[in-house]
């Protein structure tokens, strides 16, 4: 099921597992003894903020602190709905 939609998506894929994982949730995985996607949705959550935060520094924008406030923003949950 997850090679047909990476196909069909056109998207890339070495190892569909990391597919499947990823799109576990935790409560699912605990009951049924499944690798949950907490360890990458951290790795991700470490991506995105180093792309906003690089993004912000090339701006050349004020203060570390308004670049700290402004990537938080950018990264929050509410932020992060806007841009998918």
């Amino acid at each position: 099921m997850i090679k047909a939609l990476l196909e069909k998506l056109n998207l890339p894929y070495k190892d569909e597992s990391l597919y499947e994982v990823a799109m576990t949730h935790s409560s699912y995985a605990y009951e049924n003894q499944l690798e949950n996607n907490e360890k990458l949705e951290f790795l991700g959550d470490a991506v995105i903020e180093l792309l906003m935060s690089d993004y912000l520094y090339k701006l050349n924008l004020a203060s570390e602190g308004v670049m700290t406030k402004k990537r938080a923003k950018a990264v929050c949950e509410e932020g992060l709905v806007i841009y998918a």
